[in-house]
This record gives C-alpha cells, structure tokens and sequence, in this order.
C-alpha cells in the first residue's frame, strides 16, 4: 500500500479525495486548519504550505504527493497569493526531490487557460500555450512550469490537472462545457497517481456534450476515463444567469479607469 501526502486535505477537493483514498493508500494530511471530522487511519499535521521544515517532515517516507493547497480566489491580490501559490508549490517540489518521492500530482486549474474558455474557443487542448484569465491562473501556469524543470532536472515524475469547475451539478453555461463532477474527478486522481509518465498537462473534465475542450488524447494518455455529463442538468442551468469576471468578455482598455481592475469592469 503507497503513502501518499495530501497538501490542503481539509479542503473540498482534499476532503473528497480523503475519502476516496481510504483503505486504498496510507494517506497524510497536511493543512493550515484542521478537518470537520478525520477518518481512520488518517495522519495530519498542521502547517503552512510554504514552510520547508514542516512540509519535509509531513512528506518523509511518502511515495507521491498530491497538492492542492493554494489560495484559489481569482481576484487575489499578488501579495495573498505569493505564500501558498509560489512559494508553497516550490517548497513542494523540492521537498519532493529531497524527500525521495516518487511523484507530485499538482491540482493546477482551468484558469491556466481560461482566456480559451472566455472566448469559446474550440478544439482547446493542453498542448496549447497558456492563457491564464486572471492572476491565479498566471500562478497555476507556474506551478506546472516548476514541475517541468523538477521532471527534466531531478527525475520527478509530474503530472498537472487542469481541473475544471468542480461542483455536485454545474451551475451556469460555462459549466455546463467544463464540469467536473466529484466521481470524475476522483478517478483523474487515481489515474493521475498510477499513470508514471515523467510530466503531462491535462485538462480535467467529465464527459460533457457541451464541451470545447479536444481531450481524447489527454485522457488516453493519463488513463482517465470519465463517465457523468453536465448535460444531464442543463434543463436547471440559466444560459443567460451571472458569469464570474473571468469569463466575460474583456473590458475595453481605453474605458478602463485609472488603476481599477479590468476583472471588475467587464461586462
């Protein structure tokens, strides 16, 4: 049975897999609070993301870490964002390395890419170059950059996914193109930890009919084979409800005002 280190296990996506994990791996837990409730046979320990020491301690013997620990708010200020989405992924990759783990499976997102997604644009494919729609994404397109280097460099086995919008049901009509329900997730994670590619970029949704995303290929490749389908709520979505900043089409510059964020004044 594998150890595997989880970093922001108190969190949705740490709580799903937790459970998910159970019984399957030996499963540590590393997070700044503390769970609503813990499961059997869990380990924890508390600490910043971004503190080497502790990080070390929590990733000892571990044979891959899945981090999802980061601030994810897309209107995050650089300074809110710099501590667990800069300096905490590269403390987890060079615990990694230092550690002797086998893999890091990093939770990057689709806002690495999301100027696609506000565009609609087809055919989006991970291959792609980056389109990051806001500064989290910028600092996801960094994390996967980081684990390009750790894979050539030191041997680390990689792998990124680009997470879609995570949700029990999709919520709006950009969901309903890229949802990614908790079951399709879970097997992209169990994938993502078995797949021993030395590095790939995936963009992770479920089996949506709506999609815009080309994932054939990808999903072949990572050994995700995802099964649920926004459209079966898409009699409950308004096409025309509100759509988050990142998602609309961009503001003009010359209407933009002195000093205001472009996130806030597109309509």
């Amino acid at each position: 049975m594998s150890t595997i280190l989880v970093t922001g296990a108190a969190g949705r996506i740490g709580t799903l897999l937790r459970h998910a994990f159970a019984g399957r791996h030996t499963v540590r837990c590393h997070d700044t609070v503390a769970p609503a409730h813990r499961l059997a046979g869990e380990e924890w320990t508390h600490g910043d993301v971004a503190d080497a020491d502790s990080l070390a301690a929590a990733a000892d013997g571990v044979d891959s870490i899945v981090h999802l620990a980061a601030d994810a708010d897309p209107k995050a200020p650089w300074d809110r964002l710099h501590g667990p989405n800069i300096a905490g992924v590269r403390a987890v990759y060079e615990t990694a390395v230092r550690t002797g783990a086998r893999s890091v499976v990093f939770a990057s997102s689709h806002h690495a890419s999301g100027g696609h997604d506000r565009d609609r644009t087809p055919g989006v494919d991970a291959t792609w170059p980056p389109r990051p729609c806001c500064r989290y994404g910028v600092t996801k397109v960094f994390g996967e950059a980081l684990g390009r280097h750790h894979a050539d460099v030191d041997g680390l086995s990689v792998t990124c996914l680009r997470i879609g919008d995570f949700a029990e049901r999709p919520a709006d009509e950009l969901s309903l193109r890229i949802w990614v329900s908790p079951d399709d997730l879970v097997r992209a994670f169990r994938a993502a930890l078995t797949t021993g590619q030395r590095y790939g970029v995936h963009l992770i949704s479920s089996a949506n009919t709506r999609s815009l995303w080309r994932t054939a290929d990808s999903n072949r490749q990572l050994g995700y084979a995802p099964r649920d389908d926004a459209e079966v709520y898409a009699a409950d979505v308004d096409p025309d409800g509100p759509r988050h900043p990142c998602f609309r089409r961009p503001a003009d510059p010359a209407a933009t005002p002195d000093g205001a964020d472009p996130l806030e004044v597109a309509r």
